[in-house]
C-alpha cells in the first residue's frame, strides 16, 4: 500500500493527506456513521472557534472526511462476503493488517492534533442534546486505538490465513495450527486489550448519547463478544487439534427435535482422534448401539423411570442435566463401559449446527441420498433417514439407514475440509462454529486439560450452569413422550419480579406453550407399538414435556399452576396430581419442576411464584442493584421472553445495560422485550 508519511514519528501529527485518501473519495459515507460523525465534528467546530481556534476546526473538518471513510472502509471490512472474503485480489485496498494500521495511525494523528479538547471533552456533558455525545469522546478514542492496534498486530501474525500469498497452495488445518501456534503472544494480547475495550465500554452511558451514536455504541457490543470468542477460539485450537499429543473426542449427536436437558435426545456418537490438525480416524455409531445390556446400569432419573417407564438409565438418556460438563461426563462413563478407550473431551452437536456448517461446506455429496446435502435439505435428509420401521422393514435395517446418513455426513464434511482446503471459507466455518457455541446448538468441555477446560467455560461455551451472583432463570423442557413435536412447539415466557420490598422480592413466571401441530381428534399415544410411526407422524404427536425451573438457591417456593395428568395417558399407567415440586439442588440451583401433556392444536399455560433470596439485590445506602442472568437452554432456537421490574416506591432506574420501556400503568414498572438466542444478562441501578 502506497502511503504517505509512513515514517512519521509517534510524537508528530500525522497528515490527512494521503494519496490512499483519494482513492477513497468516491466512495459514500456510510447512513449510521457519517451523520453521527458530521454532527460531531460540527460541535468541535463550533468549539474550537468559540475558543479561537479557526485553523483547528478547518484541520477538524479535514479529520472528519478522513475518519468517516474509515469507518466506511472497515464496515466493508465487517459485511458478508458470499462470493469470498471482503479482502480477496481486488477487493480491497490492502490486507486487513495494512487496513487496521492505517486506522490506528488515522486515530493517533487525531488524537495528537486534539489533546487539549479531548482533555476538556469529559467535562462538556453539561451542554444540552450532544453534551454526552461531547464527553464520551475519549473513551469511545480509547476504545478504537486498542481495537485498531491488537486487531493489526493479529491480522498481521494470521495473514496467510486471511489473505493467501499463493493461491495455489492453500491453507490446511495443519498450515493453519502453525500460524495459530506462532500467534498465540499476540492473540493472549490481544484478548487482554479486548478485556480493557469491554471495561471502557461499561463504564459509558448508551442511553444518554444521541440516538445514533447509542446506535454505533450498539454495533460494538455486537462485535466485541465476536471479537472475543473468535479470539479464544484461536488461543483454544492449538491444543484442541492435537498440538502437543493426539486428542480423543467423543462427538454427541444430539436431535432437538426430541428436546433433552443438555439439547436433544442423543441419536449417535463419533470417536474422534485429532494429531497435529488431522483427524487421524474416526468411528460413528448409533446411540443404542453403545449401550450393552449385560453390564450393569443404574436407575435413571426418576422422571424417566415414573413417567416413561425405563428401568434401566443409559448412553442415550445420559444428557439429563442441563449442565454440559455433567451431562458430557455421565455420557463418557456410559461410553466406557462399552469401549475402555481414553477420553480427552467431549463435544456436542444439533441439527442446527450441522445446517450451519453445511450452509458453509454445501454442497455435499454422499452415497447414502440421491441429492447433494445442502443447507435447504440437510435437516429434511437427518429426518427422513430416522423413519421408523414398519412390519416389512426389520429395525436393523433401519439402523443401519440412520447411522449411515450421519457417517456419510460428517466424513463428506471432514473429508472437504481437509482434502479439498481450497474450496473451504475458514473465516466463515470459523464464525458458523462461534455462532453455533453461542447461540447453544454446540457445547464442548475437557476432562483432563485445566487450562483449556478453563477457557471454554470463560467463554460459557462449555454449557456449565451460571455461577454468578444475583437474580438467575433458566427454564429446562425434557420432551418425554416418545415423540419428534419440538418443532411445532412455540414456547416462551414471562418473568415478572417484585422488587417493592427489597428485602422479600417475589418473582412470577408464567411459562406459554402453542403446539401448531394438526389439530386432531385422535387421543394421546404415549407410546405406539409396531407398525411404527414415520418421523412425520412422530412430530405430529401429542407433547409430554417435563419442566424444569432452575432458580438461586435459597429460592422459596409459594405456589404454582396445577397440571394433573391421568393414568391413561402415561405408558406406565400411573396418573400425576400436577402439584410442581421442589427437586434437589444442583450446581448451587434450586430447582423446581412440573409436567403437562399438549395435544397438537392447543396452547398451555403454567404459573410459578416464588420468593427470591434477598442476596440478588445489593444494596447500598442510596442505591439497589439488580442482576439477572437467563440461561438458554441447548438445542433451542430464538424464545420470546418478557420481564417486568416493580421497582420501590419513589426511586427511578439511574442505569440499565438494557433500553427498557416503562408500563402503561405505572412510572415504576418496566418492561423488557427480547428473543432469546444466547444468554442474556440485565444489571439495573435503582435509586430515589
Amino acid at each position: 500500500m502506497n502511503r504517505e508519511n509512513t515514517g512519521v514519528a509517534q510524537s508528530q501529527v500525522l497528515s490527512p493527506r494521503r494519496s490512499l485518501r483519494a482513492q477513497r473519495n468516491h466512495k459514500g459515507p456510510s447512513d449510521l456513521c457519517g451523520e453521527t460523525l458530521w454532527r460531531w465534528f460540527l460541535l468541535l467546530d463550533l468549539a474550537l472557534l468559540l475558543i479561537g481556534g479557526g485553523a483547528k476546526a478547518v484541520r477538524a473538518w479535514r479529520w472528519q472526511h478522513v475518519l468517516q471513510n474509515d469507518v466506511a472502509a472497515l464496515r466493508v471490512l465487517l459485511q458478508d462476503h458470499p462470493d469470498g472474503s471482503p479482502w480477496g485480489p481486488g477487493a480491497m485496498p490492502g490486507s486487513p493488517a495494512e487496513l487496521l494500521r492505517l486506522i490506528h495511525d488515522d486515530l493517533r494523528g487525531f488524537q495528537a492534533e486534539f489533546a487539549l479538547f479531548l482533555d476538556v471533552a469529559p467535562h462538556l456533558h453539561w451542554l444540552p442534546r450532544y453534551g454526552a455525545d461531547l464527553a464520551a469522546a475519549p473513551a469511545l478514542l480509547t476504545m478504537a486505538l486498542e481495537l485498531s492496534q491488537s486487531g493489526a498486530q493479529v491480522a498481521q501474525a494470521l495473514e496467510p490465513l486471511l489473505v493467501p500469498a499463493d493461491q495455489s497452495q492453500p491453507t490446511t488445518l495443519q498450515t493453519a495450527l502453525i500460524l495459530l501456534r506462532e500467534a498465540q503472544p499476540h492473540l493472549t494480547e490481544t484478548a487482554r486489550a479486548l478485556e480493557r475495550v469491554q471495561h471502557t465500554r461499561a463504564r459509558l452511558d448508551k442511553q444518554s448519547l444521541s440516538p445514533r451514536l447509542a446506535r454505533l455504541v450498539g454495533e460494538l457490543d455486537h462485535y466485541l463478544p465476536l471479537l472475543q470468542r473468535g479470539v479464544q477460539a484461536a488461543l483454544l485450537l492449538p491444543e484442541l487439534l492435537g498440538d502437543t499429543e493426539m486428542q480423543t473426542y467423543l462427538l454427541l449427536v444430539q436431535n432437538e427435535d426430541e428436546l433433552r436437558p443438555a439439547g436433544g435426545f442423543l441419536t449417535g456418537v463419533a470417536r474422534v482422534a485429532v494429531r497435529e490438525g488431522h483427524i487421524e480416524h474416526m468411528y460413528f455409531e448409533n446411540s443404542a448401539e453403545v449401550t450393552d445390556f449385560k453390564r450393569p446400569y443404574p436407575a435413571p432419573p426418576t422422571p424417566l423411570l415414573d413417567i416413561m417407564g425405563l428401568e434401566l438409565w443409559v448412553f442415550h438418556d445420559s444428557n439429563w442435566s442441563p449442565d454440559f460438563p455433567t451431562s458430557a461426563r455421565q455420557a463418557v462413563d456410559f461410553y466406557q463401559q462399552r469401549y475402555e478407550t481414553p477420553v480427552d473431551g467431549v463435544l456436542a452437536a444439533d441439527q442446527e449446527a450441522f445446517r450451519r456448517i453445511v450452509e458453509v461446506l454445501q454442497p455435499l455429496k454422499i452415497p447414502s441420498h440421491p441429492d447433494p446435502i445442502t443447507a435447504s435439505n440437510v435437516l429434511a435428509a437427518l429426518r427422513q433417514s430416522r423413519d421408523m420401521p414398519r412390519e416389512d422393514d426389520p429395525r436393523a435395517a433401519w439402523e443401519k439407514r440412520h447411522k449411515v446418513l450421519l457417517e456419510d455426513l460428517l466424513t463428506a464434511a471432514i473429508d472437504k475440509v481437509q482434502q479439498q482446503p481450497e474450496t473451504v471459507d475458514f473465516v466463515r466455518l470459523g464464525m458458523a462454529v462461534i455462532g453455533a457455541f453461542e447461540e447453544r446448538h454446540m457445547f464442548a468441555t475437557m476432562l483432563h486439560d485445566d487450562e483449556v477446560a478453563a477457557l471454554l467455560h470463560e467463554s460459557r461455551w462449555d454449557g456449565a450452569l451460571y455461577a454468578g451472583a444475583g437474580d438467575y432463570l433458566m427454564v429446562v423442557d425434557a420432551n418425554l413422550g416418545y415423540s419428534k413435536v419440538n418443532p411445532y412447539i412455540a414456547a416462551s415466557f414471562a418473568y415478572a419480579v417484585d422488587l417493592r420490598a427489597p428485602q422479600q422480592p417475589e418473582a412470577a413466571l408464567t411459562l406459554r406453550y402453542q403446539h401448531n401441530g394438526p389439530r386432531t381428534s385422535e387421543p394421546c399415544y404415549h407410546y405406539h407399538k409396531p407398525p411404527m410411526l414415520t418421523y412425520a407422524m412422530l412430530m405430529q404427536q401429542c407433547y409430554w414435556d417435563y419442566v424444569r425451573v432452575y432458580v438461586p438457591e435459597g429460592t422459596r417456593p409459594l405456589r404454582a399452576t396445577p397440571n394433573p395428568v391421568p393414568g391413561e395417558l402415561l405408558v406406565t399407567g400411573i396418573g400425576r396430581s400436577g402439584e410442581a415440586e421442589i427437586l434437589a439442588p444442583e450446581a448451587g440451583k434450586s430447582v423446581l419442576a412440573t409436567f403437562f401433556v399438549l395435544p397438537p392444536g392447543q396452547r398451555a399455560e403454567t404459573l410459578l411464584i416464588y420468593r427470591l433470596p434477598p442476596d440478588v439485590i445489593q444494596q447500598t445506602e442510596d442505591t439497589l442493584l439488580y442482576r439477572l442472568y437467563i440461561q438458554k437452554q441447548g438445542g433451542k432456537l430464538s424464545v420470546p421472553v418478557q420481564i417486568s421490574l416493580y421497582l420501590p416506591p419513589d426511586t427511578s432506574v439511574i442505569h440499565s445495560n438494557v433500553p427498557y420501556a416503562r408500563a402503561a400503568d405505572s412510572d415504576t414498572h418496566i418492561i423488557y422485550t427480547l428473543n432469546l438466542q444466547t444468554d442474556f444478562q440485565l444489571s439495573v441501578e435503582i435509586a430515589p
